[in-house]
């Protein structure tokens, strides 16, 4: 009986401690972040984007596009699609800008989630296309 009340104490002694961090683990490496490649039209850039893991199944991509030419730009769709290491399709979807209609010299943002083909904690992102296009 001791020695179940003893080995019962260290169990849940270990278990508190890891949970507080007081034990160390090895942390994971960082994920490098993908490289975005962008082709668009009618004179839409985007000024910045941002891509993150969300989930085994989803990332989520944030970003900025600009209306640099001299006509309004109406619903301005981002397309977005990633690969992994070997150049394999593991992802796609898109986005809309948040502005429906984007003025000359205008700026939006944009946001979405991009659900993966498979399980992709063994195949990260390391290229992600943009494509943007729109109305005029």
């Amino acid at each position: 009986m001791n020695k179940t009340v003893t080995v019962l104490a260290t169990v849940v002694i270990v278990g508190v401690a890891m949970l507080s961090g007081c034990v160390e683990t090895e942390p994971s490496p960082p994920t490098p972040a993908p490289s975005v490649k962008v082709t668009s039209s009618n004179n839409l850039k985007v000024t910045s984007s941002y891509i993150e893991k969300s989930s085994s199944h989803y990332y989520e991509i944030r970003g900025t596009i600009k209306n640099e030419g001299t006509v309004t730009a109406k619903y301005v769709k981002v397309t977005i699609r990633l690969y992994d290491k070997d150049g394999q399709l593991i992802g796609s979807g898109y986005a809309y800008a948040d502005i429906s209609e984007l003025q000359p010299n205008e700026e939006s943002t944009f946001s979405g989630p991009i659900e993966t083909i498979a399980d992709i904690k063994d195949r990260p992102c390391v290229v992600c296309e943009l494509n943007v296009t729109c109305r005029l």
